[in-house]
């Protein structure tokens, strides 16, 4: 029997909720659970906790929410594994892990932990980087608009410019909040809530929800920064698949060292990538990082020019770009 017809077999029976499959699964990956449990609940812990050992010897505390969580992830294991297909010979236990780990599975577990309300994010504070505020007024004022995810027509006609002109103001808050490595503060993925009486269908995804995580979603991108980006987009998109596995976890779920060791470790084979320790981790970000910038800086001299890229503001656009675009690999 071929390692895929297996992985299909006990995703079939995870998906029938087979109590021997399910004893298994908990067996085998309650550590990784557990992982995800407690970064979930990531804002500290409320009450009494008990400790759980991971295999490595890592300890966790566990606290009744975590408890809880550990439950509820079981019941999306049942939930995601009848959508298992073996795609891009993904193994079964690379693809469940993926989906536990994904944004999705943590704005649906919010809306678990709040089924009373919808969830609440913050509002634009209306805060002006320095950089932005030396430019004068009209700069501060737009700024503050952009980063409430205005259109350029909806702040013309509020500032009474012209189109060209304010086209011309964004490209400048653009170009000096890069050399300032604070564009993430324009461009953040978005999370739109769309339906005040939010359902589920039958396989438990909520409808209420739109997550717009499958590619940069914003409309109103200069086409200064949209050529920036789209370089950049095409350099990612020709890492080795480990390498940009690593990147995605990191920066787009913004898991912390630890969790990508314990997840990429055990993954090494599928994504063909040599890790013996989590220092690796922290190498293989940083090489990354340096021959992104190298293979940007040969190819793209006019934008490193036009936009004062250096290796400091590099990594924040980094960042910027893996959060607004879809790596899934």
């Amino acid at each position: 029997m071929s390692e895929k017809s297996s992985d299909h077999i006990f995703a079939q029976e995870l998906c029938n909720k087979d109590i021997s499959a399910i004893a298994d699964f908990q067996q085998e990956n309650a550590d990784e659970l557990y992982f995800i449990a407690s970064k979930f609940n990531n804002r500290g812990e409320t009450g009494g906790s008990w400790t759980y050992h991971t295999k490595t010897g890592r300890p966790i505390k566990v606290s009744d929410s975590i408890s809880d969580t550990y439950l509820w992830l079981i019941d999306q294991v049942f939930i995601k594994s009848c959508n298992y297909e073996g795609r891009n010979n993904a193994t079964f236990r690379t693809y469940i892990f993926t989906c536990l780990n994904s944004k999705n599975m943590f704005i649906d577990w919010k809306r678990w932990k709040s089924p009373d309300s919808l969830i609440k994010y913050p509002k634009k504070s209306g805060y002006i980087p320095n950089a932005i505020r030396n430019l004068g007024e009209i700069y501060g004022e737009f700024f503050v608009m952009l980063s409430r995810n205005k259109s350029i027509g909806q702040i013309s006609s509020a500032l009474q410019l012209e189109e060209l002109e304010c086209l011309a103001i964004q490209n400048k808050i653009e170009v000096e909040l890069i050399k300032d490595g604070k564009i993430h503060l324009l461009y953040q993925p978005r999370v739109e809530i769309f339906d005040s009486n939010p359902t589920e269908d039958e396989e438990g995804k909520v409808s209420g929800v739109q997550i717009q995580d499958e590619q940069f979603m914003q409309s109103d991108l200069s086409l200064e920064i949209i050529d920036v980006f789209n370089a950049i987009d095409g350099l990612i998109s020709n890492l080795e698949k480990g390498r940009k596995r690593i990147l995605n976890l990191y920066w787009t779920e913004g898991m912390n060292i630890d969790d990508i060791y314990d997840i990429m470790s055990n993954n090494s084979d599928y994504y063909d990538i040599s890790i013996e320790n989590r220092n690796d981790i922290n190498k293989i970000i940083n090489k990354s990082v340096y021959d992104l910038f190298s293979s940007f800086q040969t190819v793209n001299t006019d934008l490193i020019e036009d936009y004062e890229i250096n290796r400091k503001n590099w990594r924040n656009l980094i960042k910027v770009v893996f959060q607004n675009y879809n790596y899934k690999n």
